[in-house]
């Protein structure tokens, strides 16, 4: 299981590396900051959108769609 999730994890990376804009929906969170975090150090080169879904939600409405369709990841 360790070899596969490596691989997965370096196969996304390879991805993003490759990206020329990156969307990313985190959670708003302890665990959805910290993330974010590391993503936003991991694509500092890159053209990123952050976006949090509203708080205290969890579903696909608290996402702002348009923002990402505007951004055009």
């Amino acid at each position: 299981m360790t070899i596969h999730l490596l691989s997965s994890c370096r196969r996304v990376a390879e991805e993003l590396a490759r990206a020329g804009r990156v969307a990313v929906i985190h959670h708003w969170d302890a665990d959805g900051l910290a993330s974010a975090a590391i993503t936003a150090r991991l694509l500092k080169s890159k053209n990123v959108l952050f976006l949090v879904p509203k708080v205290g939600y969890y579903s696909l409405s608290a996402i702002d769609i348009n923002a990402i369709k505007r951004f055009r990841p």
